[in-house]
């Protein structure tokens, strides 16, 4: 009898659940789509649809709700937005890349599933070279992305460009 709306309750408890099966999942990205059609400026409803996107496996969409928040007047200067949208990405090219390995596992002998592989991989590396090369020049104090981008001009061998990026990485006390 105390409840305001019994409907809402319940749809509160459902979020704060933690939500395993594909009914939950559509049902909370459903009510948070309906709350992204009545307040389209408020950045954490596009969080929220993302996170549970991701959480029912399709990356791929959880990835343009987030470029949707980025395009906002609010998003478009949020870091953590950006980051997410990295993070998403790089999830998206590990999907790839497993579903290749996993798929020449059943087939190793397939030189088309062995040079997929390799262009899978070859791609995600070069994503995160180019999008840790711009964070390193966007915030050139970050010292964690410059540890980063070195780890991955050391792996490139590019040596003496990796000691630069490892020496200004030094800086970061952590």
């Amino acid at each position: 009898e105390k409840l305001k709306d019994q409907d809402e309750a319940q749809a509160i408890e459902q979020a704060n659940r933690a939500v395993t099966d594909a009914r939950g999942l559509e049902t909370l990205i459903q009510q948070t789509y309906a709350l992204i059609e009545a307040a389209p400026e408020d950045i954490n409803n596009y969080r929220e649809i993302s996170d549970l996107y991701q959480r029912a496996n399709d990356v791929e969409t959880a990835i343009a709700w987030i470029q949707k928040a980025r395009e906002l007047p609010n998003g478009k200067n949020d870091i953590a937005l950006e980051q997410r949208e990295q993070g998403l990405i790089i999830e998206y090219f590990d999907q790839g890349v497993k579903e290749r390995q996993d798929a020449l596992a059943t087939d190793p002998e397939n030189a088309q599933l062995q040079s997929e592989l390799q262009e899978a991989v070859e791609q995600r590396h070069a994503y995160r070279l180019d999008h840790l090369s711009s964070m390193v020049e966007r915030y050139p104090n970050d010292y964690g992305y410059r540890y980063q981008y070195g780890e991955l001009l050391f792996e490139e061998g590019l040596y003496d460009e990796a000691i630069a990026q490892f020496q200004l990485a030094q800086r970061n006390p952590n």
